[in-house]
């Protein structure tokens, strides 16, 4: 009765990044099927992918696990954006911001769970920086206040929320 959504972004581009990314895939599975902390999940998936990682490497990462019971959210943040709760009066919050570790990949570290309780009208988004490092043709960066002011604005269910955050 627990759901998990992992979201990753490896640094590089081409064929070496993707590789990377397909690894970190498998190995997000096998860590969160064999360990029930989420905190020594991320622990033992970085030991796992800092070889892999090499000197040149690294990967940020958030996992969210939701018990689908007690509607309680446990989070762990390895140098990623923070999640964000939409609540159901349109305020935006951010989850464990403050509590990111290091990202993936880079040395041997204890990664810290971050606990929510879920209220019904919640929408949670996880985003990566490609959405809040975007730019414009003035060359200006979407940014995190943007996109917090875009998603308080919008519809409250997730896929109107996601489209708008597109379409602005």
């Amino acid at each position: 009765d627990r759901l998990a959504v992992a979201v990753g972004d490896v640094a590089g581009k081409g064929v070496p990044a993707a590789l990377l990314m397909a690894r970190l895939s498998a190995e997000v599975r096998f860590s969160l099927a064999a360990e029930p902390s989420l905190a020594i999940a991320v622990q033992n998936l970085n030991v796992a992918l800092k070889r892999a990682c090499g000197e040149d490497r690294f990967i940020t990462f958030v996992v969210i696990v939701i018990d689908l019971t007690t509607f309680r959210l446990t989070l762990v943040n390895a140098g990623h954006l923070p999640p964000l709760r939409r609540a159901a009066d349109g305020s935006i919050d951010l989850l464990g911001d403050g509590s990111a570790g290091i990202p993936l990949g880079i040395f041997d570290q204890q990664y810290e769970e971050v606990g929510v309780e879920l209220r019904p009208g919640d929408t949670i988004i996880l985003a990566t920086d490609g959405v809040t490092e975007a730019r414009n043709p003035d060359n200006d960066l979407y940014g995190m206040e943007r996109l917090r002011a875009t998603l308080a604005s919008a519809p409250p269910d997730a896929d109107s929320a996601s489209r708008a955050v597109l379409d602005d």
